[in-house]
């Protein structure tokens, strides 16, 4: 999700059509491993990152104010972004049988574990604190280390509760490699709506979509996740690094939290404002990311060094914030402290290497 790979391909005018069809748009197809990077979707990346942090800052602390109680829709957000991604990362060559789907998923897992697992870690205490029988602490934390849900919890990952999206990430990819790529658009295209009804059908039966994270509303998080990144997936096919609107990306930029802080104070939170979200809103965020041309400049730099920071940042913010608090850090210093924790973790996981070379 947060931390999906950004490499964006080259250019190449002769693509071959692959066995299923599907002829992927220019620039859909190309290896995965040249040096340029979108640095939009970087930025927006950390947009919604930092939209969680704030989110959970007014969970944790007693009495904070709720000015951004939507942002649990930026997990949809990374859904999305993760479903585009993946489709212009790996999908030719899950395609044509170069990677398998048991590779790509270990290679998935590979890239996502090290990095919660330092959330993990600096969640144990905290997990102890709230569950002091050792039945329980085993049963929660031994299968969220190795991001799967537990059931001695009403809350899926109790360990760290933000990995609940990593784990419903890989079902998605574990789909992605066996089917989904396999899948021609028309095809796809009707998954995706087939999704969308099972969200709206979910929206309208819980109230929103602040879903998955707890064992009763496990079967939102499944519709969630396979809505937005199988429309992610349809999104690179359909137009590659090119987006069909002139969307600003500076509109992109401040669209999340200007969305999420509208929807908490007028208020218009519900059912209705999440499905904009994620059929409309998420798409044309993405879109704005696109048209953000500056991976030259300083703004574009930044927006990588941050984008690389915001897995980190999604993985370690929760339990970094118990502890803000724990200690009666104000609250407008828990996110600072949170950003500082990602900052090291992401040395620490080698998160920052390829900056230095580009």
């Amino acid at each position: 999700m947060l931390n999906a790979e950004t490499a964006l391909p080259g250019t190449s005018s002769s693509l071959p059509a692959p066995a299923d069809g599907f002829q992927p748009p220019v620039g859909a197809g190309e290896p995965a491993d040249a040096p340029v990077r979108l640095a939009g979707l970087d930025g927006l990346r950390a947009v919604a990152a930092l939209c969680v942090v704030v989110m959970h800052v007014g969970a944790i602390w007693p009495n904070a104010p709720r000015i951004i109680g939507a942002a649990y829709l930026s997990v949809d957000f990374f859904f999305l972004l993760s479903g585009f991604v993946m489709a212009r990362t790996y999908e030719e060559r899950l395609r044509d049988g170069r990677l398998s789907a048991a590779r790509f998923l270990v290679a998935r897992y590979r890239r996502l574990w090290p990095t919660m697992a330092w959330g993990a870690a600096f969640s144990l205490p905290f997990l102890w604190r709230d569950n002091p029988d050792l039945p329980t602490f085993l049963g929660a934390s031994l299968p969220n280390l190795l991001l799967l849900p537990s059931f001695a919890t009403p809350v899926l990952f109790a360990l760290n509760t933000p990995a609940w999206s990593v784990f419903f990430e890989l079902v998605a990819n574990l789909a992605h490699g066996l089917v989904l790529h396999q899948l021609r658009r028309a095809a796809l295209a009707v998954a995706a709506v087939v999704s969308l009804v099972a969200v709206a059908a979910c929206a309208r039966h819980w109230g929103n979509l602040d879903l998955g994270s707890q064992a009763d509303t496990m079967a939102g998080g499944f519709a969630r996740v396979a809505f937005s990144y199988a429309l992610g997936i349809l999104l690179w096919r359909w137009h590659g690094n090119r987006a069909p609107i002139g969307i600003p990306a500076a509109l992109a930029f401040a669209a999340m939290p200007v969305l999420f802080i509208v929807a908490s104070t007028v208020p218009f939170e519900g059912a209705a404002f999440d499905l904009a979200f994620v059929a409309v809103g998420a798409p044309l965020i993405l879109w704005g990311g696109l048209n953000m041309r500056i991976a030259s400049s300083g703004l574009g730099w930044m927006c990588r060094v941050a984008g690389a920071m915001s897995f980190p940042l999604y993985a370690v913010h929760y339990p970094v914030l118990l502890a803000a608090e724990a200690v009666r850090l104000p609250l407008w210093l828990g996110p600072a402290v949170a950003i500082g924790a990602a900052a090291v973790v992401t040395r620490a996981t080698g998160g920052f290497y390829p900056l230095k070379h580009r």
